[in-house]
């Protein structure tokens, strides 16, 4: 039968978390941005929009490092899915 298994965030994703910036690596911002790309089914190019847009939030805030609200934050802008049928 099928074994169910945990989905795996495409690698060329997982680059891309820390292509942007280095200040996202290894931070609770980077968990939860996977996270939601995973959950979410962000395609790579909404993946890196909304590492950029992080990146701009953080640094309207005159911070250094992206924080988990900024990530938040950003995936709230993304264009939601058109639900014609």
């Amino acid at each position: 039968g099928l074994c169910p298994r945990k989905p795996q965030v495409p690698v060329p994703l997982r680059s891309l978390a820390t292509a942007n910036h280095a200040t996202i690596k290894d931070s609770p911002a980077e968990k939860i941005l996977l996270e939601a790309a995973q959950k979410l089914g962000f395609s790579a190019r909404t993946f890196h929009r909304v590492s950029r847009l992080a990146r701009t939030i953080a640094d309207l805030d005159k911070k250094e490092k992206i924080a988990p609200e900024h990530i938040l934050e950003a995936i709230q802008y993304r264009p939601k899915q058109n639900t014609f049928v």
